[in-house]
């Protein structure tokens, strides 16, 4: 059986159409393990009227500690060898967990991963994932690269995976997934199936700026870099993914830029990011954020200018 990880704060807004979507999969030999981090809104109020009505939802509530120790408490607390996880404020597709146990079952698969619908307002989008033959090197390269989402949910895991990863301790990083994936690829000898279904609607916010454009926000994307840089160096890859790396920093170095960090008002660091990574990691990159970086190395004035044209070209294609 499988059990499903869903850690949630402050979820009111879209945690009922979350719990629906998994309990109404067509597939329903399953558990569903919901870690409250904490929430200050009617996050429990909601939990606590599921959970009355369906008998597989199990709610753990504690002290707000961040999203990857929610999710490690979900892991701990899971009863099943396969687990599935989601955030609280994406859903499922009807035929998600069957699709993924389809692909899983009688196999030698260690991990499943699907693709998935991203949503933004009323668009769209259907994000397909790369993994080439489906080995640890492919996939670590696929990460990097962009063409592999860093995102853990949409994915099946056997529940073994995650007691052999590490991940070195860090004060601020952007997103625990970059680097909860890398640690299972680098730590593992894994076999990864992959289908080309999507199986979850991500919800992509447009209004989180004012938090993600803090200050300790902005520097932890730069912090969550040398980390990666730390992972694959202990692990001797370095070299081996020497491109991908690039690729990997300069899309964050742009994402950094577009959010104003203090680092881009230095043109000498700037051009130093430009020469050590843009040519051998500019065929990793969308060719949009290929100019972005070109721009904001000239100066960030034109790259700001670039950013609101590129998304102007984005949002109308």
């Amino acid at each position: 059986m499988i059990s499903i990880l869903i850690p949630c704060f402050n979820s009111e807004q879209h945690l009922a159409q979350c719990l629906n979507s998994v309990i109404s999969q067509s597939k329903r030999d399953f558990e569903v393990m919901v870690v409250n981090d904490g929430s200050t809104d009617n996050t429990d109020v909601i939990l606590n009227e599921f959970q009355k009505t369906d008998k597989r939802i199990k709610v753990f509530n504690q002290t707000n500690k961040g999203i990857y120790l929610a999710r490690k408490r979900a892991i701990q607390e899971a009863n099943y060898d396969y687990i599935v996880h989601l955030d609280s404020d994406d859903y499922l597709l009807p035929n998600a967990i069957e699709i993924l146990w389809a692909k899983m079952k009688n196999s030698e698969y260690d991990i499943v991963v699907s693709n998935h619908y991203q949503i933004t307002g009323d668009k769209k989008v259907l994000i397909n994932n790369e993994i080439g033959d489906g080995g640890n090197i492919d996939a670590i390269k696929n990460l990097l690269n962009g063409g592999l989402t860093s995102y853990l949910w949409g994915r099946l895991f056997k529940k073994s995976v995650f007691q052999e990863i590490s991940i070195p301790k860090t004060g601020r990083i952007y997103t625990e997934d970059v680097l909860t994936n890398l640690a299972i690829f680098s730590a593992q000898d894994l076999k990864i199936g992959i289908v080309n279904e999507p199986t979850v609607c991500y919800r992509v916010h447009t209004d989180l700026n004012s938090y993600s454009r803090a200050p300790q926000n902005v520097q932890a994307i730069f912090d969550e870099v040398q980390v990666v840089k730390k992972m694959l160096e202990a692990g001797g890859s370095i070299q081996k993914f020497d491109n991908e790396y690039a690729g990997y920093k300069s899309r964050s170095w742009v994402l950094y830029c577009r959010m104003n960090g203090l680092k881009v008002k230095s043109r000498e660091y700037r051009w130093g990011i430009f020469k050590e990574n843009f040519f051998k990691g500019f065929i990793h990159m969308p060719f949009y954020q290929r100019i972005e970086l070109i721009a904001y190395t000239i100066n960030p004035m034109l790259g700001r200018i670039s950013t609101k044209s590129m998304k102007w070209i984005k949002d109308r294609l």
